[in-house]
């Protein structure tokens, strides 16, 4: 996890997960990956590999991930059928990453200057997060779960972030991390998952087969405190007018995790309002 600055405006002083919003370099890239994978005699984009590769329809989404990922923090998951690859990486990572957070279209430049592409199915879709459809800025998150690349650390970077850490999630709470509240919903959920499997692999391939999921927090007030309440809240078909999707077996699966997160006021907008009726 990274430590955004505490000068930055947003979530300064916070601690998040790498990553980033897609930037329009991103959805150019994955429109291009996918007519060449599509193309019998256009570039090799897999190294060598059998082209069974699935392109998903939320590249773009993987891609900003994989980037911003690499920007961030360093870890590079990329593919090439150049065994050199992996020595410039360690030579030339600090130049790539430098370049690629003035320009994120850099990223594409790279990949193919290397001939390498993205490695996205190293990244298993685990949620969605989805503001509901009143708030005025909404912030459409896809969380992906990964293992750190083969003969990588992770290094921080001198942009946005001041600090970095792996984190034990059997100590998360008691971490003292200042953190936005569905962070540490992400961390407590990954601790009780990963705790029904044996290792971290199962539980990541588990991932690459289920539904993903689609969470919309509904904005409840009461009395002073502000709360996102989620689907599995008993509450949550009174306070919602449709229909979140959610059966009855997925609500149930959630048993043992919070099922409506307090709202700091540090990250109240002037936006917020208590129903989502109000026009404010």
């Amino acid at each position: 996890m990274l430590r955004r600055r505490a000068s930055l405006t947003a979530f300064g002083g916070y601690w998040v997960f790498p990553g980033g919003k897609v930037d329009p370099a991103d959805r150019t890239y994955a429109a291009w990956l996918r007519a060449a994978a599509d193309d019998d005699d256009g570039p090799d984009l897999y190294a060598g590999e059998a082209r069974t590769v699935e392109i998903p329809d939320h590249l773009p989404s993987l891609l900003a991930a994989v980037r911003e990922t690499f920007e961030e923090c360093g870890l590079l998951y990329a593919v090439s059928g150049d065994p050199a690859l992996p020595e410039r990486y360690h030579r030339h990572s600090a130049d790539w990453r430098v370049a690629i957070g003035r320009d994120a279209g850099a990223f594409e430049a790279l990949m193919t200057a290397e001939k390498a592409r993205p490695q996205w199915e190293a990244l298993a879709y685990w949620t969605r997060w989805l503001p509901p459809d009143d708030v005025a800025q909404r912030f459409d998150t896809d969380f992906y779960l990964a293992h750190a690349p083969n003969g990588q650390q992770p290094s921080l970077d001198a942009g946005e972030a001041d600090a970095f850490q792996w984190v034990n999630l059997a100590d998360e709470d008691r971490s003292g991390l200042k953190a936005a509240p569905v962070t540490h919903f992400m961390l407590q959920h990954l601790r009780l998952r990963l705790a029904q499997f044996p290792d971290s692999r199962v539980f990541i391939d588990s991932v690459r087969g289920q539904t993903v999921p689609t969470v919309t927090p509904l904005r409840h007030t009461v009395g002073d405190v502000r709360y996102a309440v989620l689907p599995w809240d008993e509450e949550y078909t009174t306070l919602s007018t449709t229909d979140t999707g959610w059966s009855a077996a997925e609500r149930a699966a959630m048993a043992g995790l919070p099922s409506r997160l307090i709202v700091p006021d540090e990250l109240i907008r002037p936006t917020f309002s208590a129903t989502p009726e109000s026009p404010e």
